[in-house]
């Protein structure tokens, strides 16, 4: 299974851990503005969201096909970074990611 990530400065590049890694820690410092790991078609992505304050909190979203036409999309709050790596690192890895602290947001699209 390919995998690759784009960010606003990257339009495509296969992935690696450590290249993740530094894009999430370097985020709130770049105009990256983004990270997005596809795998074939499902995806797994990220942004820094300020809202109403100065605190930085990672939106991180799952989209993950249940067949050609059909998909379930999560989405999570936080602004532990190291769980975003985490998350990412496990799906990197073809790992579960514990959705038990996303919302299922596909009724969104």
């Amino acid at each position: 299974m390919s995998k690759f990530i784009r960010t606003a400065q990257i339009e495509s590049k296969v992935a690696n851990l450590e290249d993740i890694k530094q894009i999430i820690l370097d985020l709130p410092y770049t105009n990256d503005q983004f990270l997005i790991l596809d795998k074939d078609d499902d995806y797994m992505q990220t942004c820094i969201n300020y809202g109403n304050s100065d605190i930085e909190m990672y939106t991180v979203e799952i989209r993950k096909h249940k067949n050609d036409k059909e998909f379930n999309h999560y989405q999570c709050m936080t602004n532990d970074v190291m769980k975003v790596i985490t998350d990412f690192r496990n799906y990197f890895n073809d790992k579960d990611v514990q959705l038990d602290l996303y919302a299922d947001i596909t009724h969104e699209f």
